[in-house]
């Protein structure tokens, strides 16, 4: 599997929003892009729950959604040969799911 694509698709589910996103009607920017300066920014954890779907935020914690946004975005990385092999990518998002359960648990 594309490690790339997953990491887009990642994305998508934790923000809710497309690939492509419109402002105003006419400018377009890259879901990858705006989520790559908001975590390169201040203030992340109120930035990036701007960007959180709205469905997750009350159930999943800031924590889990930015486990995911650094996991996707680590499948973005310019040369493939510094990405993630789909192996790593599972494993890290078992460890993620172990993390949402200790967090519903805890709740």
């Amino acid at each position: 599997m594309d490690v790339y694509a997953f990491g887009i698709v990642m994305l998508e589910l934790i923000t809710g929003k497309d690939v492509i996103m419109m402002h105003d009607g006419r400018r377009t920017e890259y879901l990858s892009t705006a989520i790559i300066s908001v975590m390169a920014g201040e203030d992340i954890e109120t930035k990036l729950g701007d960007f959180i779907d709205s469905n997750l935020r009350g159930t999943y914690g800031l924590e889990l959604a930015l486990a995911i946004t650094r996991l996707s975005l680590s499948c973005l990385i310019r040369d493939p040969t510094s990405r993630p092999s789909m192996n790593e990518v599972v494993s890290a998002l078992v460890n993620i799911q172990m993390g949402s359960m200790k967090f519903l648990l805890s709740n």
